[in-house]
């Protein structure tokens, strides 16, 4: 058990990176903890696909649940 002992630390990111180690005495994740990303990137590909085929902005919006804005997003590549 490492306990509470001194140390000078002068930047503020890494005080609190050593408060998070002391905290959580495990190595830190290197890669997300949850499956999020992988099924929005399918989704967002299978909109791609299906608005290349003649679906619409609103059609998609509504089978995806949504909104217009996100599909446009999406389509145009301005996000994931």
């Amino acid at each position: 058990m490492r306990g509470f002992e001194p140390t000078a630390c002068f930047d503020i990111w890494l005080a609190a990176f050593h408060i998070l180690a002391m905290l959580y005495d495990c190595p830190f994740p290197t890669e997300p903890q949850n499956d999020l990303v992988p099924e929005k990137a399918e989704r967002n590909a299978e909109i791609r696909a299906r608005y290349t085929q003649g679906e619409t902005v609103g059609e998609l919006a509504a089978a995806f649940d949504i909104s217009e804005q996100r599909v446009s997003q999406i389509i145009h590549g301005r996000r994931n």
